[in-house]
């Protein structure tokens, strides 16, 4: 990773970096051929903010199923960069219609607290059905959204 180090008005160096990869790094400070003071320095890069279009979707391949059992997708969001978010708070929001919009129960997503959220569908009704799911609200869909879940 590349850095700009820019010496201040106090004879301080200011060093600025642009990372794209998380992950933990040591940073290494060399001044005149010397190791600088305590190099080198540890830091770590974590996950920027969540984006729809970076968001993936894991689940079975085959989205059919009964109507006793549930359906269980699971979103990993991820930044910009591809990062996996590690932590939850991120609003996930779903609906499901078979033309008509159903009752909320019958879909819901839960935050794992760690950057993944469950998506369960648990229709009792069989029928051929449309999940729409987005990031902050339904509007702002996730690149697999709207999916195709067929209920016998």
């Amino acid at each position: 990773v590349g850095c700009d180090i820019q010496i201040g008005p106090s004879g301080v160096y200011n060093i600025a970096m642009n990372a794209t990869v998380s992950g933990d790094y040591a940073m290494r400070l060399i001044y005149n051929g010397t190791n600088a003071t305590k190099s080198p320095y540890s830091l770590r890069v974590v996950p920027n903010i969540a984006i729809a279009s970076s968001t993936l979707l894991t689940g079975p391949a085959e989205r059919s199923g009964d109507t006793d059992k549930a359906q269980v997708m699971i979103i990993t969001l991820a930044d910009i960069f591809g990062n996996h978010l590690t932590k939850g708070g991120n609003s996930v929001v779903a609906s499901v219609t078979n033309g008509a919009e159903l009752d909320a129960r019958s879909i819901r997503v839960e935050d794992m607290a760690n950057g993944t959220y469950n998506l369960i569908a648990l229709i009792t009704i069989a029928g051929s059905y449309s999940i729409s799911v987005g990031l902050g609200d339904i509007d702002q869909t996730l690149p697999f959204s709207p999916l195709s879940l067929t209920v016998d």
